[in-house]
This record gives C-alpha cells, structure tokens and sequence, in this order.
C-alpha cells in the first residue's frame, strides 16, 4: 500500500458519523431559534453547548450562551476560565476583552493572562504592558500567581512573533525565580517560534538533564523532536526513555511506532504493533500501517493477515478490499482476487466507483480466471 492509498483510507475512516448531541443541546438550541430564554442548567453543560456553537461555527448563538451563562453564574472564576480559553482557541480577541472587562473589580490570575493573550493579539502592545505592570505588584505576593503571569505574558508574546520581547520577559523571570524546567520549556517554546532548531536542540538537551527520570518529560521531548524540530532519532530515543521509565501510555506507543515507521525501523515497528494490541483494543490505522509495512517488506502472509483483521473490524471501507485484491494478485490467487472485489463492492456504498472500476480492470487482464 502506498502512501496515497493509506492516506485515503485514512480520510475514510476520519469521516463524520453523524453522531448526535446530548438532548440539553436541543432544547437550548431550540429555546434561541425560538428567541424564548432557555431553560436553567448546569455548568458543564453551558460548557459544552458554548463549545458545541463555537466548533460549528456559530458564534452568534455562543454568544448569547456565554450571556446567559453568567446570567446563571455570575461568581463562577472556574467556569469563567473554562470560557475564556474557549474563545482563545477561536481567536475570538475582542469576546474575551468585553467579558473579562465585566470582571475588573474581581481579580483573578487565568481571568488576567487571557487578557494579556488577547490585548497582545489585538495589537494593543502598550495596553498588555501596562496591565502585566499593574498586575505585577496585585500577584508580587503571591509566587505561583506571580510566575503564571508571566508564563502567560512569554507565551502571548511569542504567539504574535514578539521574540526579543518575550526573550526579556524570559530573563526578567529567571532574575525573580531562578532557573527552572518550566522556564526551560518557555524558552524552547520561543526557540521553536522562532524556527531556531540549533537553539531548540540545545534546550531540548538542558531540559533532559533537568529531569532525566521522569518518563512524561521525556514523551514530551519525544513529541517536540517528532513534530516541531523534524528529529526522528531524537524523538525515538526519547520515547524509549520514557518507555524504560515506566511512561506506557498509549500516545508513547503510537508516536514510538510511527517513528519506528518513518525511519524505515520496520520490524520494530511491526513488534510494538503487536506490543500495543496486547495491552489495548486493537487499532484500525495501526493495522492500516501493519499491512503497509508487511508488504513493505514483502511480508505477503502477515499483511494478509492484518488486512482481514481490518476489514472485520471496517467492512464498510472500500480501500481494505481493494488492498486485499492486490495481495491476493501478488499471491497467484487471481479468482480469489475478484471475488473479494464482489464482497466489496456487496458490502460498501462504492461510491467512487473505484471497486468496480478495479474488477473491470482485472476481468481484463485474467478473463478467465
């Protein structure tokens, strides 16, 4: 299977499913269609119907949602924050200044970075500043405040590519509470940011011998090498790091086995495959990537195998049909070939007509057989 192929698979799979919502959602949804006030309910389900809006796009409805919430809940500085990250993951600046405004008058630390994050997306450079400054000397007493203000002031300033900026933020930091590993990961942060992969390394390797025992350090360190500073090596060794520390968590064995894979550790990776289906459920793309790498390495039986595997547990996927006709061609089984062609094309929609199309195709070639 090439790249392509499990790519389209992969899209096939990931495809909507159409999954209803909870019934609250329907009757809060129901009661703002209708411009009725909506009924009175829990927190969390605010939450979720806010998130349920803002994923869909509705940023009108989740408006009035988050209004009617502190309606509800005025006081709640949990629920508050739980908001406010929402509509910072939706970039949604201008929400987040007009309802931490209504909040001034009741200081609180998350309320505090999310409108430092905000005013620094917004451009409001000298508004943040003279806000981070006031709310120095409000959290100066209090130290787990006090270095989360300033987590949040690095972080924001890094997001709109403020680096020098932000590298003074980090030093200033440093001066008030020493070095630290949460300072470290600032730092690469900034180095990533940056697309400064001589510096990141660096850090990266400060940050390993800062906490070399602690197997969830080094899944993370595993996960800035795979997917920020493309270092496949790096990012295996700190996987199995973590694995040796006891970190078995099923992200460390997926992230392990695709980097196994993409450095072309084939065996290794097929053997953390079955590593992985002993200790969890079994995994339809883990066993996409079986087959891909079995037939790889010309492994006709065990990809076979897993192709099977897949379509019990996916009969609905045209791809797996079709790359179980194209083993069975590589095998000799010609007649067996077609014939699980016709289960496909029985068993799924075909949408595209592309079982039909390979049948045709292999009538062609083998008329008869």
């Amino acid at each position: 299977m090439n790249i392509e192929e499990f790519d389209d698979l992969a899209q096939e799979f990931d495809e909507d499913d159409g999954e209803l919502f909870p019934e609250v959602y329907y009757q809060w949804d129901d009661a703002l269609s209708a411009n009725l006030t909506p009924p009175y309910i829990e927190e969390d389900d605010l939450l979720m119907i806010i998130n349920l809006y803002l994923d869909d796009g509705d940023v009108e409805k989740a408006r009035k949602t988050i209004d009617y919430t502190f309606r509800f809940y005025p006081s709640d500085m949990e629920l508050l924050a739980d908001v406010l990250m929402s509509l910072n993951e939706c970039e949604l600046w201008n929400d987040i200044i007009d309802l931490v405004e209504q909040y001034d008058s009741m200081p609180d630390i998350w309320v505090d970075c999310h409108k430092i994050s905000a005013l620094l997306h917004l451009g409001l450079e000298e508004e943040a500043y003279t806000w981070f400054i006031l709310r120095k000397e409000l959290y100066r007493i209090e130290e787990d405040d006090y270095a989360l203000l300033y987590q949040a002031m690095c972080e924001a300033l890094t997001d709109v590519d403020l680096f020098e900026s932000a590298i003074a933020i980090l030093n200033e930091a440093r001066q008030i509470f020493g070095n630290s590993e949460e300072l470290e990961w600032l730092n690469l942060q900034i180095d990533i940011s940056k697309e400064d992969k001589e510096s990141a390394m660096k850090t990266a390797a400060r940050i390993e011998k800062m906490n070399p025992l602690d197997g969830l350090t080094w899944h993370n360190l595993g996960r800035i090498y795979a997917n920020d500073l493309d270092a496949p090596e790096n990012a295996i060794d700190a996987f199995e790091f973590a694995e040796s520390l006891n970190f078995r968590e099923q992200p460390n064995y997926l992230y392990l086995i695709c980097m196994y894979e993409k450095c072309e550790y084939y065996l290794k990776a097929l053997d953390k495959i079955k590593e992985y289906e002993s200790r969890f459920d079994e995994n339809l793309m883990l066993q996409v990537l079986a087959i891909s790498i079995c037939t790889e390495l010309g492994m006709w039986n065990e990809s076979l195998n897993y192709v099977n595997r897949a379509i019990n547990r996916a009969p609905e996927i045209s791809s797996l049909y079709i790359c179980k006709s194209d083993i069975l061609q590589t095998l000799g089984e010609t007649q067996k070939a077609r014939s699980v062609l016709e289960e496909g094309i029985r068993q799924t929609a075909d949408n595209g007509g592309e079982l039909k199309k390979k049948l045709k195709n292999l009538l062609k070639l083998y008329p008869d057989k």
